[in-house]
């Protein structure tokens, strides 16, 4: 997805609307704007995630466990499972085992479970984690996890260059980076910076949605 075609269709519309366009300043601003709401309809609009529109963003990593405190990966934006890294030797072998961990949204139902999570079969066990201390624990605690997570958008910017006679920006795209998003999600990230913008769009599904959540604040 081009970023200077999303401009050019962003600044056609707005200057149909309201006759006049966004600098690239403002236009960088509402992209960043725009692509955090994306998210967070793809993730909370549906019953499940969509993870076909989220796929650009969705990673994949290994990594420590202290003191039942998991280690969040830098770019984190929403936990979509984690897999408690279990080894073990069959036939001289070792074997890497993943075993998945159940999230609960409350340390209130984490205290309820802690007599059945440890109770029993150890190798039966089931692993919980949930928010603590603005991070993640785990119980039983362990050592390493493996956290499939969907990451922040990187930054999607429009890069120019002022022509300093005719007072105009030309888009450079050297300095200009692309927006990850799937080609399908084109129509969805123009409306979505229209909307930011005050201005009519399609009556698509995320501006129905955006409405209803801008109407509950």
């Amino acid at each position: 997805m081009n970023i200077n075609e999303i401009k050019v269709h962003v600044d056609e519309l707005a200057r149909a609307q309201a006759g006049a366009y966004a600098s690239g300043e403002d236009f960088n601003r509402d992209v960043k704007m725009a692509q955090e709401m994306m998210v967070d309809y793809y993730i909370n609009r549906h019953d499940h995630i969509d993870m076909i529109s989220l796929s650009p963003f969705i990673n994949e990593t290994s990594t420590p466990v202290s003191s039942g405190i998991i280690t969040i990966p830098s770019d984190l934006r929403h936990i979509v499972n984690i897999d408690v890294v279990s080894p073990s030797i069959v036939d001289g072998v070792t074997k890497v085992n993943l075993i998945g961990a159940r999230y609960v949204n409350a340390v209130s139902v984490a205290d309820s479970r802690r007599s059945s999570i440890r109770s029993g079969n150890a190798a039966k066990c089931r692993y919980i984690y949930y928010q603590h201390l603005g991070g993640f624990k785990i119980e039983p605690s362990v050592t390493d996890v493996k956290i499939r997570y969907i990451k922040q958008p990187p930054v999607a910017t429009w890069g120019y260059t002022i022509d300093s006679v005719n007072l105009v920006e030309n888009y450079d795209a050297g300095a200009s980076i692309d927006p990850l998003w799937l080609e399908k999600d084109r129509t969805t990230l123009i409306d979505t910076i229209l909307f930011i913008r005050g201005l009519r769009t399609s009556n698509s599904d995320i501006v129905q949605w955006l409405q209803f959540k801008k109407s509950k604040l």
